[in-house]
Parts: structure tokens; sequence; C-alpha cells
């Protein structure tokens, strides 16, 4: 393992060094970033956008998106249904939140229209994914004889290819 980390850092030298003697300095690069830490920058009058209404933050040029709506008004395209009482945010800093083309939230990272589930009531243990557009759910693994079951008590993730999940059951006697 020692070598493998030596043959990379050897390989990145040597590709830092090809890269600089073309020519090219770091301060040719002009990323227009403001970097002056010294500088106050007042939050800027900015009133809250509709849903799915994108606003631009005056002070650096941000796009801002809403994505969800105003508690107790209609979900789209969802009959019967409102947007929850309390405010809605991600959940947690580890957990994947934009799906594989970023068009919806907390769903599969290849797969746009899919979301994946875990029930944890008892007795309903099970696995499944969710179509959100067609709205059609396909249980994957039946856990019904554990009565209690979680993605690694809130700390787990799909793996980076999206194929591998650990999860805990309990059974209680």
């Amino acid at each position: 393992m020692i070598r493998y980390h030596r043959f990379v850092n050897i390989i990145l030298l040597v590709l830092v060094g090809i890269i600089l003697s073309a020519g090219t300095s770091l301060s040719d690069v002009n990323c227009e970033l403001i970097t002056n830490q010294n500088t106050y920058w007042p939050t800027p009058d900015l009133s809250q956008p509709e849903y799915l209404e994108t606003v631009t933050d005056p002070s650096f040029g941000t796009k801002i998106t809403r994505i969800v709506g105003d508690p107790g008004t209609p979900l789209p395209n969802v009959p019967g249904q409102v947007w929850a009482s309390e405010q809605l945010r991600h959940g947690y800093s580890k957990r994947q939140v934009w799906n594989s083309d970023q068009s919806m939230i907390f769903l599969d990272r290849h797969v746009p229209n899919i979301m994946y589930y875990l029930i944890s009531a008892e007795g309903e243990c099970h696995l499944g994914k969710w179509d959100v557009v067609n709205d059609v759910a396909t249980e994957l693994i039946d856990l019904r004889s554990y009565t209690k079951c979680s993605f690694g008590q809130g700390e787990g993730n799909f793996s980076a290819e999206g194929d591998k999940v650990a999860d805990i059951e309990v059974t209680t006697l």
C-alpha cells in the first residue's frame, strides 16, 4: 500500500511539473473568486421566492431555487395532499440529497424516478422502492420477522454505486 501511495505522489508531482512548464502559472487562472476575508458582506434584503421559483443572491450571484411550498398548501400533482405544517429541510448532512440527474431529492443515484424506503413499523418491516412518477411501490426485501429495522440507526447510506446498503434489524423476544 505504501508503494502505491508513493507511486501516485510521484505521478502527481510529474503532472504538476508538466503543467507548470507549459507556461501557465496559477496566477494566470482567473476564477473571479471573492477571497478578501476582511470584507464584510451584509445580508441583502431578499424576499422568499415562490415554490420552484429561482432568485439570484445580489451579493454573490448565487442562484437559489425554493424546492418546498408553503405549509398547508396543496402539493402539486398529488391530489389530496398538502405541504407539511413544520419546516421541511434536508434531513442530515451525510444523507444523499439529490438523485442522479438532480431533478428530485432523496432518491436513487442512477434512476431519477426511484426512491428507496424502509418501513419500520412493528410487523411491517420491509425495504422497498417507489417509482414516484408512476406511483408504484415494490417490496424488495421482506423483514417482517423483525420488530424494528433501520438504515444504520440514522447513519446509513447506500454505497456510492447505489447498489448496497447496510441495515439493522431487531427482534424482540
